[in-house]
């Protein structure tokens, strides 16, 4: 397969520490241009990472007929322009989350999206983290039996900083808007998609206008009760969740993150054996890099030539969707329900 050609714009420490190091490894991509405000700043990270090119535009980089999927990583408050601008390129997108700063934003990318007819897939990676895997895998056979409750803590510390993600108007929330996003994903992913929600957020630790905590209880249909924490007050930081059934649970510690480690156990009652005591599991998984697999998935369906993919833009719309009703739900005291 030939390597599929990359423009990338963002390139700040997040991009240079995931995104970069991936596309140079990934025998299916090839970094093209580097994109910033700042060209001469971005010259040796493209010769660190092999891109031929630097830009100061991202419309210029998107024009050029060598380049052929754009993967931005700019802060919320600028990914509808940029996504506008790649795909009234023709180009194929890989965008980071969340989507969009709201619901209503969120659902135009959509149609744009769907009108181009073009592949567009969001940066939701914790899909492609093995122990998530194999934990759909298992959950897919049956053996929990019947899902009744789950829970998703994403709670990390982030003081006041004076940046974009402390901000509604360039990122869309706090905690629950970047962190939360990752686990409202993983949960429709895992368990279901989400049909009601009722939370509360707010400022409980942290001086900033955003939520820097958010506790949402979810219906997830058939009928599951889900908890979701996301929070920016933590410390030490927590990363898990718990999935269980009639049948016994799943638990994963440390896999709700940048990193491809973690655990992921469970206790399982054998229903054909008579025997009511749950049987201990610690499973052995597969630790690939995860902004990696998901680049490659994304190249892969761009050569075989399917618009559709795996986090797709219905997905991300989505999770705004819940995000959306969580902050409604805290600010009007009540259940929202989603439309279906």
């Amino acid at each position: 397969m030939t390597p599929v050609s990359w423009a990338v714009i963002g390139c700040g420490r997040f991009a240079q520490a995931r995104m970069l190091p991936a596309l140079a490894a990934s025998p299916l991509a090839a970094p093209h241009t580097l994109v910033g405000r700042d060209a001469d700043r971005l010259r040796p990270v493209a010769e660190r990472f092999g891109a031929a090119r630097v830009a100061d535009d991202l419309a210029e980089a998107a024009a050029d007929p060598e380049v052929e999927a754009i993967y931005i990583a700019t802060p919320v408050f600028r990914h509808a322009s940029d996504i506008r601008i790649c795909l009234q390129a023709g180009k194929a997108v890989l965008c980071e989350k969340p989507l969009a700063l709201d619901l209503s934003e969120a659902e135009a990318l959509r149609r744009d999206v769907l009108d181009s007819g073009l592949l567009f897939m969001e940066g939701y990676m914790l899909r492609f983290h093995g122990a998530h895997l194999l934990a759909k895998e298992i959950i897919a056979t049956g053996k929990l039996g019947q899902l009744t409750y789950g829970e998703f803590d994403a709670s990390f510390w982030y003081p006041p900083a004076g940046v974009w993600r402390q901000r509604w108007d360039q990122g869309g929330g706090g905690g629950l808007m970047d962190v939360g996003s990752h686990a409202i994903h993983l949960v429709e992913s895992l368990v279901g998609p989400v049909v009601s929600v009722q939370a509360l957020t707010g400022s409980q630790v942290h001086e900033y206008e955003v939520d820097d905590g958010a506790t949402l209880l979810l219906h997830v249909r058939p009928d599951v009760h889900v908890v979701v924490r996301a929070a920016f007050n933590a410390r030490p930081g927590r990363s898990h969740w718990r999935i269980a059934g009639t049948l016994g649970e799943l638990t994963a510690t440390g896999t709700i993150g940048q990193s491809p480690d973690g655990l992921l156990s469970g206790r399982l009652v054998n229903p054909e054996s008579g025997d009511p005591t749950p049987c201990e599991h610690e499973y052995a998984y597969d630790h690939v890099n995860t902004y990696q697999a998901m680049l490659e998935a994304f190249c892969r369906t761009l050569r075989q030539g399917r618009p559709r993919c795996v986090n797709h833009i219905d997905e991300s719309v989505s999770v705004i969707r819940v995000i959306d009703a969580a902050y409604r739900s805290s600010r009007e005291g009540r259940r929202i329900d989603l439309a279906t």
